[in-house]
């Protein structure tokens, strides 16, 4: 892939990530701080955290990949 893909699909799923978020807040009633912290936090978290997992899923898996990639 080239950086160009991977810049594109990085930016389509952050903002898709923020506009699940923008939605989550206008639909709570409650609209403290702390109810925004909590929403920021859990998604910053997951991206970050999916992130972490594909690369170090592709790490331990690139031997495995190779053998079946053209």
């Amino acid at each position: 892939m080239e950086l160009t893909n991977i810049l594109l699909v990085g930016i389509g799923v952050s903002m898709d990530a923020f506009t699940v978020a923008l939605v989550k807040g206008l639909c709570t009633k409650d609209s403290r701080t702390r109810v925004s912290l909590i929403i920021g936090l859990s998604f910053g978290f997951f991206q970050g955290f999916m992130i972490w997992l594909g690369y170090t899923l592709g790490k331990n898996f690139s031997s495995t990949i190779i053998r079946f990639d053209h």
